[in-house]
């Protein structure tokens, strides 16, 4: 049952499947995926399962794994925990990179480390061959296609990433750190930093199509700024403010997406809104209806159909879990639906 369950939608991971899955119990390749991590149980690990949102049906692909970042060329990487626990109760072992196939298949240890509890994380860049690891306060590149490694020479000594930022050419990523915003260089194996002083950037953001610019929202007191920063002058400028902005997505055509929530009394929890600004424009305007939890917009890097992003139905008495999934036209904000969610 659903409360016996533990389900952690990726919501950037979405994928326009290329490789050839048919005749597979994984699914069609023609679909539209969304991948996400599952524990049927709080005593069992996490597993790795994609849904297919033409039909609404669940494929599990990877046993006892967590997704690290999302599918690019039909290949997606995952972390691996072989832990023990010593006589103190401390925990040892390994971290596990893998690389697999976008349908689960073909997988490929690529790097092992030393335990590390603290962070473990990993980024496929754009070019589909190289990834970013974090562990044990260590950056570095790794080849997904021969799993070498080389270390980032300046990586500061300590590192708190909760997101990084792909940059659409494939040149490396970015993240913010410690008042500082950092931009990976992955062939060159350096970083470079970017201060702006006093300024609480969320770790939440999106480079525009051209990479030279990032958007992102200031969290303030009372109210948040929704920014544009310049990668190259670090020039700072305000596209709008709001009181809770959450998680700025810069589409394709310049339309700006984010999630915003309210108090929401008739389910003692948080109501879910979805807006956008248009190009040239500093207003928002709300997307989703007004009806249950509400809405939030599910990040993808394409658009569904002409104009169509993805958005999900807050399942009621929910602030994480989905009841429907649907598209949604960003210019007239109809609704197409495409999938329940069934997680029972």
């Amino acid at each position: 049952m659903l409360r016996n369950s533990l389900i952690f939608i990726i919501l950037i991971l979405f994928f326009f499947s290329c490789g050839d899955d048919s005749g597979t119990n994984n699914g069609n390749s023609d679909s539209l995926w969304i991948y996400y991590n599952f524990r049927p149980d709080n005593d069992q690990p996490f597993v790795i399962e994609r849904m297919d949102l033409q039909t609404g049906k669940r494929y599990e692909i990877i046993d006892s794994a967590e997704l690290a970042s999302l599918p690019v060329n039909n290949r997606l990487i995952f972390k691996r925990y072989d832990e023990e626990e010593d006589s103190q109760g401390h925990k040892t072992g390994t971290n596990q990179l893998w690389v697999s196939a976008a349908d689960g298949k073909n997988r490929q240890l690529l790097i092992e480390k030393e335990y590390d509890q603290n962070q473990f994380e990993a980024w496929m860049l754009n070019d589909g061959n190289t990834a970013v690891l974090l562990s044990n306060k260590e950056l570095s590149v790794i080849g997904i296609d021969d799993g070498s490694e080389e270390k980032i020479s300046n990586t500061p000594s300590y590192l708190n990433i909760h997101y990084m930022a792909i940059a659409p050419d494939g040149s490396g990523g970015a993240f913010f750190s410690n008042n500082c915003l950092y931009i990976v260089d992955h062939e060159a194996k350096t970083l470079r930093e970017i201060d702006i002083p006093d300024c609480n950037l969320d770790s939440f953001f999106s480079y525009d199509q051209q990479g030279k610019n990032i958007i992102g929202k200031i969290n303030g007191n009372e109210t948040n700024t929704l920014v544009k920063i310049n990668l190259e002058s670090a020039d700072i400028d305000t596209i709008g403010t709001g009181k809770s902005f959450n998680r700025p997505y810069l589409l394709a055509n310049g339309e700006i997406i984010f999630n915003e929530l309210e108090p929401n009394a008739q389910y003692r929890n948080y109501f879910y809104n979805v807006w956008v600004i248009k190009p040239g424009s500093t207003v928002p305007q709300i997307l989703s209806p007004k009806e249950g939890n509400g809405y939030r917009h599910i990040y993808h890097k394409e658009f569904v159909g002409n104009d169509e992003i993805l958005l999900g139905k807050i399942r009621p008495y929910s602030a994480h879990y989905y009841d429907k999934i649907y598209a949604c036209n960003i210019y007239t904000g109809e609704l197409r639906f495409l999938c329940d969610v069934n997680l029972i």
